[in-house]
């Protein structure tokens, strides 16, 4: 909050006592009272509202953000966004309470917030253009909230459609592992869940997946209940973090029972030689390996899979 302190100070510093081009008349018509006012004002505004927030005093800190909220967004365009974002926290948390009289719930009133502090954002270039990651992660943060908010069954408001499009923002542009980790791992659940009307069990473990193998450990167990007891499912999550030793020894035992998938790409990761070994064997280790490829698709091949035998004939004359 000191930066923005400072923020504010600069500019009113340049606007007010650093000469424009045209001299002292263009300087006079720059620095109106009522622009460096504004400016002080604003100033102000903010440092109450960050000493009230400090001191617990969150009706005075409500009262102050709802006053550099409603202020010109051209002028203010980061303040305004703090405000909003703020003033949503404030609502989702119980610190600030709606109006009696008011229709609106607390959660109605910080979405609305969060929403507008992401508006304010999107609907002016000069900030969503500008190359400041701090900003564009604070922005990441505020989508993430929103797409939490939007399928938590506690506020009952289940839009999938805005979740997924302010998660996945999030998830591309913060720069907060953890947060992106979090963002993926909420796609991952929308697009697991037949309730949503976006069910897409490959994206759901792309995200998964993304999310398990950099430490989110939610995601991880998620990955582990969709895959169950299906060893070509488990051996997936394996093959996707490269961990092809523990994929082989995954889907053996499946295969051996008469899994076809299991048997296919068993064949295919001999024929690679994707053994997970550190480095080749020398010929006799690929003479094995070929063997069993051959033995793998022809099982496959005699299981029914076409594909199959279409590689053993392949792979038999070469």
């Amino acid at each position: 909050m000191k930066k923005l302190l400072v923020m504010l100070l600069s500019v009113l510093w340049t606007v007010c006592f650093v000469l424009p081009a045209g001299g002292e008349e263009a300087w006079e018509e720059e620095c109106s009272p009522t622009l460096e006012d504004q400016i002080i004002e604003m100033a102000g505004w903010v440092s109450e509202a960050v000493e009230a927030r400090g001191a617990g005093d969150y009706e005075t800190e409500g009262f102050l953000l709802e006053r550099i909220k409603d202020y010109s967004v051209e002028m203010f365009p980061d303040e305004v966004t703090w405000a909003y974002a703020r003033m949503g926290d404030l609502y989702a948390e119980g610190l600030y309470l709606v109006d009696e009289e008011s229709e609106d719930s607390q959660m109605d009133m910080a979405v609305y917030c969060y929403e507008q502090a992401r508006s304010v954002y999107e609907e002016n270039e000069s900030l969503w253009r500008r190359e400041d990651d701090r900003y564009l992660d604070f922005q990441a943060a505020l989508a993430l909230k929103l797409g939490k908010i939007y399928v938590s069954p506690e506020w009952g408001l289940m839009d999938y459609e805005k979740a997924l499009s302010n998660l996945d923002f999030a998830a591309r542009l913060s720069r907060n592992e953890e947060e992106a980790l979090e963002a993926r791992y909420r796609m991952g659940l929308i697009y697991a869940d037949e309730a949503s009307g976006m069910l897409n069990m490959e994206y759901a473990r792309n995200e998964l997946y993304t999310a398990a193998h950099a430490g989110h450990e939610a995601a991880y167990h998620k990955v582990m209940e969709l895959n169950g007891d299906d060893a070509y499912e488990g051996a997936l999550y394996y093959l996707w973090d490269g961990d092809f030793e523990t994929a082989i020894q995954t889907m053996i035992p499946a295969a051996e029972q008469g899994d076809v998938r299991c048997m296919e790409h068993l064949a295919y990761l001999y024929e690679g030689g994707l053994t997970g070994k550190e480095a080749p064997g020398g010929e006799e280790e690929r003479k094995w390996e070929r063997e069993q490829a051959i033995y793998w698709y022809t099982k496959a091949a005699e299981a029914g899979s076409e594909k199959a035998a279409e590689w053993l004939e392949w792979l038999n004359s070469h």
